[in-house]
């Protein structure tokens, strides 16, 4: 149960769900119109979860530095 409560307290997990629920939303024939609305939505998501990723690998990189 803890892991659950630890992936939803992730910022990444959270907006990975979101484009993941989008994408099914998709496969389910939503409307292209409500389609190019919701890419809309999820392009930034995108992006972000991206610039997260390497602004996490950056911060790492220096925790090792520090503590060696």
């Amino acid at each position: 149960m803890q892991v659950i409560k630890d992936l939803f307290a992730s910022k990444k997990f959270v907006a990975s769900l979101v484009g993941l629920v989008s994408a099914v939303a998709f496969r389910l024939g939503v409307p292209e119109t409500e389609l190019t609305e919701l890419l809309a939505v999820i392009s930034p998501i995108l992006v972000y979860i991206g610039a997260q990723g390497f602004a996490d690998q950056g911060k790492e990189a220096v925790k090792i530095e520090m503590d060696g």
